[in-house]
């Protein structure tokens, strides 16, 4: 197995099958320019940055990249036994990130957020909208003089729906 540093990525055919595949120039240390596939494992593709190390090897069609080593990308000594991380990156840092903890959670983007079930937080939130809603209704006809010895100024909602329409995340789901 030989290494060298990726000058270039472009789509293009492999040699058996026609197809198309991901093809790089690769930079063998020393020597010349070759042109590498790229296969990748079903279900995961991506393109690695000009300048990563790849290791190749020789097969029947021409060469073929065995692995490519991100070099810009610190190693993560917080990532546990068993552990994986799978993240995109620009340049040297982490982006977008799922790490699949060996406790059997999963963590987006290192945990700095929450995620929730819509429908949950949709009931939840039309709860409280029912229950304020109750609450006004009750001033509204008692007149508390915190309101004023009049009608207070608002209107009770006729049907005590939140709309969370535009909290809806489609991207993602639970």
């Amino acid at each position: 197995m030989e290494f060298g540093l990726i000058k270039s990525i472009k789509i293009g055919k492999n040699l058996d099958s026609g197809e198309n595949v991901r093809i790089a120039q690769v930079n063998i240390v020393g020597e010349d320019t070759v042109t590498v596939e790229m296969p990748f494992p079903e279900g995961d593709e991506f393109v690695p940055a000009v300048g990563d190390t790849v290791y190749y090897e020789e097969v029947d069609a021409g060469l073929l990249v065995a692995r490519c080593i991100q070099s810009a990308i610190p190693v993560d000594s917080s990532l546990g036994t068993g552990e994986r991380e799978m993240f995109s990156r620009s340049g040297s840092s982490r982006k977008a990130k799922i790490r699949l903890k060996n406790d059997g959670f999963i963590v987006l983007n290192d945990g700095t957020d929450y995620a929730v079930k819509f429908k949950k937080l949709q009931t939840a939130l039309d709860a409280m909208m029912k229950m304020l809603n109750d609450f006004l209704g009750a001033v509204k006809t008692h007149g508390h003089a915190s309101f004023g010895a009049a009608s207070p100024d608002f209107e009770l909602v006729k049907d005590p729906k939140l709309d969370m329409s535009a909290a809806k995340v489609d991207k993602v789901q639970l």
